[in-house]
């Protein structure tokens, strides 16, 4: 929900930020601008993987549990952050293709008071669904008591991190290519 309020500033950070003309003027190169941008959209989903590693902290020191553990979380929640943080980008690029960005600002409240509406509605019928997949909960619970199992979870994480992320650099590359267009002419 934190990542997905955070639309506003990645609105502001893809589209409306100060910083873009110097961007597409200097010669650097599209994916470390992508990769910059990524960074500084990230904050939205960073507050939740915070207190979520928190909580696997200290799960993991009251199980005794070794350094591979902390290290397969740590790199499970930085995979997270970059695939929500893809995801949102995506909306926000694939919403500015119909809505124009100055515009979809001005929407902005009407978003935030829609939108945990919406949340409360999608976590109710996750929360089912969920409640119905005890193979999903058995795995959950073994991913987090071995590390073989967590592992493998972790590489579906990088492997959804990597593919999220490269699908956006795509859309990125494409509304940087025709931003760069827009303002030659």
């Amino acid at each position: 929900l934190t990542a997905l309020i955070n639309i506003n500033s990645v609105l502001y950070q893809l589209y409306l930020a100060p910083d873009l003309e110097v961007l597409m003027v200097a010669p650097i190169p599209r994916h470390v601008i992508f990769g910059f941008k990524l960074l500084q959209c990230s904050p939205g989903a960073l507050m939740p993987v915070l207190l979520i590693g928190a909580l696997l902290a200290w799960f993991g020191l009251s199980r005794g549990m070794g350094w591979p553990y902390y290290t397969l979380i740590a790199l499970l929640l930085a995979s997270i952050t970059v695939s929500v943080t893809s995801v949102v980008m995506g909306l926000v690029m694939l919403t500015t293709r119909f809505v124009p960005s100055n515009r979809l600002r001005n929407w902005m409240p009407v978003v935030f008071v829609l939108l945990p509406l919406l949340f409360v509605v999608w976590q109710q019928w996750f929360t089912g669904w969920l409640a119905s997949q005890p193979e999903l909960q058995a795995e959950i619970a073994r991913a987090l008591l071995h590390d073989t199992h967590l592992a493998a979870l972790t590489g579906g994480a990088v492997l959804l991190g990597l593919v999220s992320s490269l699908g956006v650099y795509q859309l990125f590359n494409r509304s940087f290519e025709e931003g760069w267009n827009r303002y030659r002419e």
